[in-house]
């Protein structure tokens, strides 16, 4: 049982007194409020990757594998998949597969203009 499940089961329970029920509901408003606040200041890797995706939009001109972006942009092509993956999902790029020799599919990204 988490905290907060704990203090809503509390605030919830009519056979305690309103005191305990306020304090409990209060504490879980403290939990959402220190939550929305953590959520809405990135991190510092965030701040940092923020940086990294603008660099990738403006160095792309035409459709690139994950490794040719991170060769491109001085990353790893590990990083360069995740932060494209999370741009398609932000619709600034589109994912296709591509066959490539050996039969294998690889994941070719281009920059939504």
């Amino acid at each position: 049982m988490t905290t907060r499940e704990f203090l809503s089961a509390i605030s919830a329970n009519d056979s305690l007194s309103a005191e305990i029920r306020e304090f409990a509901a209060a504490e879980v408003g403290k939990m959402d409020a220190r939550n929305a606040k953590r959520k809405a200041t990135p991190s510092k890797d965030q701040l940092a990757n923020m940086e990294t995706k603008r660099t990738i939009l403006a160095t792309i001109d035409r459709p690139m594998f994950a490794s040719e972006i991170g060769t491109v942009c001085g990353i790893s092509t590990a990083k360069a998949s995740a932060l494209c993956v999370q741009m398609v999902e932000d619709g600034k790029m589109t994912v296709k597969d591509v066959k490539i020799k050996g039969g294998r599919t690889v994941k070719q990204y281009t920059v939504v203009k």
